[in-house]
């Protein structure tokens, strides 16, 4: 077994060498593939979606709207040298979205795939997502649904957002529209709803700071909360 273990070994070294010689992408200098890299790796909007599907890359949804987009991260399976370039590439170039405090709940219960075919596990995700934004959904009107995310993260020893995403210097937190269409909502409900909102967000912001308040918490249009 050792003799066909070095073998193989052998056999993927004459290939990372055979493809660092012959690459048209890998015989450029460096500075030329990060810059390839940037333009590739980038979604068009720099965000990538999580949410309920069991995919986030390739088919995303945003706002209920199912849109194609290529599969960029393709280009890490093409060869191990483009790999380790760039596989921590697109947690840098881009913004993750979680569409509510539930797909947050998911990942922090391990509960959730985040896997996708470029990564062996979530663990990319974990250790190199920057940049985030959640969503508080339009009926997460209570701090009930931080203290059910506090109590699924302390199950793993998380007790905050750096335990879960330790990699995360910038938190945005959005609120999700709240219809003006809905006949059955009185002015007295949408008012709970928004004061209760308002709490949650303050609940989200505090779980977020807690343990290390160099996070850095803002609004949807980037003023600090």
């Amino acid at each position: 077994m050792p003799k066909y273990s070095s073998c193989l070994q052998h056999s993927t070294d004459s290939y990372s060498a055979h493809n660092s010689a012959q690459s048209p992408l890998l015989r450029l200098p460096a500075e030329i593939r990060n810059e390839i890299y940037a333009y590739i790796l980038t979604e068009p909007d720099a965000t990538y979606h999580f949410d309920y599907r069991p995919y986030p890359y390739g088919e995303c949804v945003s706002h209920g709207s199912s849109v194609k987009q290529p599969n960029r991260l393709a280009l890490l399976r093409t060869c191990r040298q483009v790999f380790y370039e760039a596989a921590k590439l697109p947690f840098k170039f881009n913004t993750g979205y979680f569409a509510d405090l539930g797909v947050l709940l998911c990942l922090a219960s391990s509960s959730y795939n985040f896997e996708c075919s470029a990564y062996e596990s979530s663990a990319w995700l974990r250790d190199h997502l920057q940049s985030i934004t959640i969503q508080i959904g339009q009926y997460e009107d209570s701090p009930n649904h931080v203290r059910r995310l506090e109590k699924s993260s302390y199950r793993f020893g998380l007790s905050n957002l750096a335990g879960l995403l330790p990699s995360v210097k910038t938190a945005s937190i959005s609120l999700a529209t709240i219809s003006p269409s809905d006949p059955w909502m009185s002015p007295n409900h949408r008012a709970r709803l928004l004061h209760g909102r308002t709490e949650t967000l303050n609940a989200l912001r505090e779980w977020i700071k807690r343990g290390n308040t160099d996070i850095i918490v803002v609004d949807e249009h980037g003023s600090a909360v």
